[in-house]
């Protein structure tokens, strides 16, 4: 997912859907489709409520400004979204089988 500019503003609607596409191109050679973000908690938001009825990443590794979680399945059930707690107040391990 691309670095945003500083300017406080969320992804636009092209580079999420840009993101989709790579991974509708990714999805028939490969078993999982997996984003690294740092768009933060509410751009983060955004990408899966846009993505809702789609089939896009399977797990969402966030980062960047905003709260932390411990794993939420989002995007009408089809993403496990993950955000790193701040200042290392925890660890995400997930096994996939």
């Amino acid at each position: 997912m691309p670095e945003l500019p500083d300017s406080g503003k969320g992804p636009t609607e092209a580079q999420m859907d840009a993101v989709m596409g790579e991974a509708e191109k990714l999805r028939p050679q490969v078993n999982l489709v997996i984003g690294l973000s740092p768009w933060g908690y509410q751009g983060e938001v955004n990408f899966l409520d846009r993505a809702e009825d789609k089939r896009g990443l399977d797990v969402l590794i966030g980062g960047g400004h905003g709260s932390g979680n411990r794993g939420k399945i989002m995007a009408g059930g089809r993403t496990l979204w993950m955000r790193p707690f701040p200042k290392g107040k925890g660890v995400h391990h997930v096994n996939f089988e």
